[in-house]
């Protein structure tokens, strides 16, 4: 079990980085917490504001940008190549240019073939790329470059690497017919052999087809049609071999096998292809498991094969590893995603059953050298309404890995969205795109997915990826969706702990080229040797155009075919050597830890300033109150190598303090807010709870009816720290006046007595005359009125270290004939607030004498249009309230008037 400060530091790691929308993304997926954390995303994806807190535990809210609907698994086609395109036509294709990227830190690319079938996979990404023990290079791919509607010379682009350079540019694919989704193998004797699906519409043969030849990347090449999954489903193979011994899957596109929709087939060769034996039903590839339509997708598996080991993992709602020590004869099943992780919300009046997580369907598999399966995917959240299944594809901003050591999936808290700019936040776009229902036009994968796996001779994983990539938005196709750039991370210890990401993308390119470079499946070579040798599809625009498919009217997504590179990159495994010997760690209060990192010659920390020795490799590390509060918890390491090899490690140092933040002061009967620094871990809570309208918020609001000292108690595990905020409360006295008679002619002086309490050193004051003057001197003042009207006089008064004001109006009128100034002893009235106002207004009535009172409110013209009150009050404060829709008031200017026995107070209000 692990340890409550583990799993907050986990939790931490995970939630690093948000996105910019309306919701929070959250998968603490490997605790018991699970369910309470599950309920929060779900809550979130269906619109529940994004401040979440449950049982006090933290969340950080941020700028969200707007999540995508669910999309029914219906709307999501897989392409099989046999659709007939809707395209314009197609320009000449360019000829291949044999560009050479020469990369920082040793990162090299270069194009080895072109198509503008761009279409590589539906999910899981082939492993299509072989690095030979000759240090030579066979690699393909999916091409088709003509102008007919259904890329008519679709098939296998082929290109090998002779240990000096590439071959030329395939003019032709390798099969005699329309195929695609190419997976190369080479056997023992040295035969090459590629297996594809043949795409022939409406014609035989159909199924599977072996292209192979005798000589490794020459001679040529002889095509065998599998018979033994011959039907018009047979579709996206996946081959892996040890030696002469060859495993081959595909699923059943339209039909379904042992009862399973798009079920998979498997069988073998145990002589180098010359017989197949199968298909063979796995066990549990049955409707026990895959029960839902869409449980398994096209292209929703990977497999990998090490001696008599063969591997395959597959599903999307359900996700289950087959596994077979005797070279395939029998099979044992790990669930590694289960139909029981669910959880149950409603949106509304809809009730949505069944949500669970899911992987994307994005797989890849690697075997470690003591037979280990090691899963990588990408993650959703799906739920069953109606009997229909959706899933929210865009779930998860990390990638997610499982080993057979593991109970559940976890998530690589480095192999995470990148934050390009370095706020602290994932900015995505929030228009159409990411709301409505999109997904397999901008790839159907995660918003972090087609991961490609393999393991190095000193059992180092790796894992190549694709990502979004935030600040890379097109504006090519008018669309402005954001590209997908390639990336690499790496576990040296059996996937405890992953490194720092390798930016691929970026250091192949140079400045900020990678911004409008898409950069797709990603295949990683099995071989590992100094080198990670990688084969991938670049173009200058975000999406697939092949997904036109069906359509008559492209959407704005959609974007017309295009050159693709097929480009090979290698990136030295030496830019993964950094490692830290401890794990995630935390400080209570304040205090020191000394962190230790190796893997080079010379070491650069990022925060020097919290460091004793920012360039030793074991530096001491101390953090206290005054650590800014936008310290971020994590320390990032540069380590070089004596070649000048350069590799980074990051490190979580969560600072467990509570910060209340400043003093609040609160005007009286008003609320403000108190703004704690927010902890991305711990439990929290708020000491006395009396004013507080939302305990479960760093940032409550406050209205004590007293000033109050607020503790702020912060706790993970063992450490608790505390800090305390005062909230002044500012009770203002009634603001009040009385004026001179006035003499009813056209000019007149008034006399105006300040009668609020206080003086004037305690406030700052001003009086406004109705006339465009002022007084901000005198604490009592005359006025000389020149023009006859009705004046509003207004006297406020602020306190001046809150800023709480209040203030009294009263009606002067000048040249009237009326005297209105008698301002009566014993009470007073506020003028109501708001003012203007639309819907209601308040006023509140001070009394210190026992007086008669009537309360009224006429139309300018001196017409009574409500009585508000009338009768005898005692002392006290009183407050009443005025509706324009119960008053039955509309837009205007209204007089209300205030009578007792020895005067009348008059003012103006205004409904807007």
């Amino acid at each position: 079990m692990v340890s409550d400060i583990q799993w907050y530091i986990n939790y931490c790691f995970f939630n690093r980085f948000f996105l910019t929308c309306e919701s929070f993304l959250e998968m603490p997926f490997n605790q018991n917490h699970m369910k309470t954390n599950f309920l929060i995303y779900l809550l979130l994806l269906i619109g529940i504001p994004c401040t979440i807190s449950a049982q006090n535990r933290v969340y950080r809210n941020s700028d969200i940008p707007k999540y995508r609907k669910a999309v029914s698994v219906a709307s999501l086609p897989r392409i099989s190549g046999r659709e007939k395109i809707n395209i314009d036509p197609i320009k000449k294709t360019r000829p291949l240019k044999q560009t050479h990227a020469r990369g920082t830190q040793g990162i090299t690319g270069e194009v080895v073939g072109i198509t503008k079938y761009d279409l590589q996979t539906n999910a899981s990404v082939c492993r299509r790329i072989i690095r030979h023990e000759n240090n030579k290079i066979t690699t393909t791919w999916t091409r088709g470059l003509d102008g007919s509607p259904s890329f008519d010379d679709r098939g296998t682009g082929y290109n090998y690497f002779d240990g000096s350079s590439w071959g030329p540019d395939p003019t032709e694919r390798i099969e005699a017919a329309r195929c695609g989704w190419p997976e190369p193998i080479l056997t023992r004797n040295g035969n090459e052999m590629v297996v594809s699906h043949y795409a022939v519409s409406s014609a035989n043969p159909n199924g599977l087809n072996i292209a192979s030849r005798p000589i490794e990347g020459g001679g040529s090449w002889t095509n065998k049609w599998i018979t033994q999954v011959s039907d018009t489903g047979a579709t996206w193979p996946r081959m892996a071999n040890t030696g002469d011994t060859i495993h081959i899957i595909a699923s059943r596109l339209g039909s379904s096998y042992n009862n399973v929709n798009s079920g998979i087939a498997y069988f073998r060769s145990f002589n180098a292809g010359l017989s197949y034996t199968g298909p063979v039903k796995l066990p549990g590839m049955d409707t026990i498991n895959f029960k839902a339509a869409g449980s398994i997708g096209g292209d929703s598996y990977a497999m990998d094969s090490r001696g008599n080991t063969v591997v395959i993992v597959a599903g999307e709602d359900k996700t289950i590893l087959f596994k077979s020590n005797d070279a395939g004869v029998t099979w044992d099943t790990t669930t590694i995603l289960t139909h029981s992780d669910t959880i149950f919300f409603s949106s509304g009046d809809t009730v949505l059953n069944a949500n669970r997580y899911a992987s994307d369907g994005s797989f890849s598999v690697a075997l470690d050298s003591n037979n280990i399966a090691h899963v990588f995917f990408g993650g959703r959240f799906s739920f069953n309404r109606n009997d229909t299944l959706y899933f929210y594809s865009w779930s998860t901003l990390e990638l997610m890995y499982w080993n057979e050591n593991m109970d559940k999936p976890e998530s690589i808290n480095t192999a995470r969205i990148k934050d390009d700019n370095g706020d602290g936040l994932i900015t995505l776009r929030d228009d159409s795109i990411y709301q409505n229902n999109v997904t397999n036009e901008i790839y159907s994968p995660a918003l972090i997915s087609m991961p490609s796996a393999a393991v190095g001779p000193d059992g180092t994983i790796y894992c190549v990826y694709s990502s979004i990539v935030e600040n890379t938005n097109s504006t090519g196709n008018d669309d402005g969706e954001l590209y997908r750039n390639l990336f690499a991370v790496a576990s040296h210890d059996g996937g405890n702990s992953w490194s720092y990401p390798v930016h691929i993308t970026k250091e192949e390119f140079s400045g900020n080229e990678y911004q409008s470079i898409e950069a797709v499946y990603g295949s990683l070579a099995k071989k590992v040797d100094d080198n990670l040798h990688i084969l991938y599809q670049k173009d200058d625009l975000p999406g697939v155009a092949v997904t036109k498919v069906g359509e008559t009217t492209p959407k704005d997504y959609d974007h017309d075919f295009v050159d693709n590179e097929i480009r090979y990159v290698t990136i030295p495994t030496c830019r993964f050597n950094a490692r830290f010997a401890e794990s995630d760690t935390f400080i209570c209060g304040q205090g020191s830890v000394q962190l230790h990192a190796s893997g080079g010659t010379t070491y650069r920390w990022s925060h020097p300033e919290f460091l004793d020795d920012s360039t030793s490799a074991s530096p001491t590390i101390t953090l206290g109150k005054n650590v800014p509060d936008d310290y971020d918890n994590y320390f990032v390491v540069t380590v070089s190598d004596s070649n000048g090899c350069e590799s980074k490690a990051e490190v979580g140092v969560f600072l467990i303090r509570a910060k209340a933040g400043p003093d609040v002061a609160v005007c009286s009967g008003e609320a403000d807010t108190i703004k704690a620094v927010p902890m991305l871990i711990g439990n929290f809570s708020w000491t006395p709870t009396t004013g507080l309208t939302d305990t479960s918020s760093f940032s409550p609001l406050a209205s004590p009816g007293l000033t109050t000292n607020y503790i702020l108690e912060v706790n993970v595990g063992s450490c608790t720290d505390a800090d305390t905020v005062t909230v002044r409360v500012v009770d203002l006295p009634a603001v009040s006046f009385t004026a001179s008679k006035n003499s009813g002619g056209k000019n007149d002086t008034i006399t105006f007595t300040n009668t609020t309490t206080g003086s004037p050193s305690d406030y700052s004051f001003k009086w406004t005359f109705g006339d465009g003057k002022t007084d901000v001197k005198n604490w009592s003042t005359s006025h000389a009125f020149t023009n006859v009207a009705a004046y509003n006089v207004t006297l406020s008064i602020t306190d001046t270290l809150s800023g709480c004001s209040n203030s009294f109006t009263k009606i002067i009128s000048i040249g009237l004939g009326i005297n209105e100034n008698n301002y009566p002893e014993g009470v007073s009235l506020n003028q109501n607030k708001p003012n203007p106002f639309d819907e209601e207004t308040e006023f509140s009535l001070s009394v210190t004498e026992e007086s008669h009172v009537n309360f009224y409110i006429t139309n300018l013209l001196n017409q009574k249009i409500i009585d508000i009150t009338k009768g005898d009050f005692l002392p006290g404060s009183y407050q009443f309230k005025i509706s324009t829709k119960e008053q039955g008031l509309n837009k205007g200017v209204y007089l209300y008037h205030l009578e007792t026995d020895n005067g009348r107070i008059s003012g103006k209000m205004m409904v807007q």
